[in-house]
């Protein structure tokens, strides 16, 4: 089995986000996270109204070093 932890996420630009990480933690499903970056799943909070957002993850698997990750809104969050 693998073991997919998310131990941090932040949305928003470089300049203004939030912390998701609670939002994606609960997303996790067999191990895998899969999802579509946007507000509605992402506790339909908008921290840049009007500007494109990017998703930061620090995420770990079974246990290994830690590992980051950036994806654009709306375009899809596919771990590991």
């Amino acid at each position: 089995d693998t073991q997919l932890v998310v131990l941090s996420a932040e949305y928003g630009t470089d300049y203004q986000k939030i912390d998701v990480t609670r939002f994606l933690r609960r997303r996790v499903r067999d191990g895998r996270l899969e999802m579509k970056v946007e507000n509605s799943a992402l506790g339909n909070s908008d921290p840049a109204p009007g500007v494109p957002k990017i998703l930061w993850v620090s995420y770990s698997i079974n246990g290994d070093q830690t590992q980051q990750l950036r994806v654009g809104e709306r375009e899809w969050l596919s771990l590991p």
